[in-house]
């Protein structure tokens, strides 16, 4: 399978007087409606736990990302909640941990068709899951969509991405993730 690489790294800032990264844990969470994720939202969350995480891709699907330690009274739902608006309903978004970064995969999926599938099978395939076109084949990537999932559905991807991937007509499919790194310890 070939695996197309569309991420970002980022790292997180480390106090010295932090413990052992790990000790620290990150959580992801969506949002819906997505535009509960105001300016005032953002530094609410800030003044009451912790700076969110911030991403323009995250952004774009209302996925919040924080840092959850041991010796903080408030856990990141309770905190997005008391500073959220009354609508807003939240989901946790598993993030896949590997040593020393966190995947968070948010609504988008990558898939690359094979030459045989037809334009009328690549439509009924998007209708069928509730795909929505971001970015159509190029050149340079010939046969290859990123197409999004409808809503709060960061937390589907993955397995959406994996169901894709059995499809015949589909030559890979993988949710596009953020990547979030944290430094190693000296």
């Amino acid at each position: 399978m070939l695996i197309t690489c569309m991420m970002s790294i980022w790292f997180l800032p480390q106090s010295k007087s932090q413990a052992a990264t790990d000790s620290i844990r990150l959580r992801a969470f969506q949002v819906s409606p997505v535009a509960a994720t105001s300016p005032e939202f953002m530094q609410c969350v800030e003044n009451k736990y912790a700076k969110p995480f911030q991403h323009q891709l995250l952004k774009k699907y209302g996925i919040i990302v924080l840092t959850e330690r041991p010796d903080q009274n408030l856990t990141p739902m309770s905190s997005l909640e008391s500073c959220s608006r009354m609508n807003a309903q939240w989901s946790e978004v598993p993030t896949i941990e590997n040593r020393s970064t966190y995947q968070v995969p948010t609504n988008e999926i990558i898939i690359r068709f094979k030459s045989s599938a037809t334009a009328l099978q690549i439509e009924k395939l998007r209708n069928a899951y509730g795909l929505k076109i971001i970015q159509s084949p190029t050149n340079r990537a010939p046969s290859r969509y990123i197409m999004s999932l409808q809503g709060a559905s960061a937390a589907k991807s993955v397995s959406i991405a994996e169901t894709l991937s059995k499809l015949r007509e589909v030559e890979y499919a993988e949710p596009r993730f953020v990547v979030i790194g944290f430094p190693l310890q000296q």
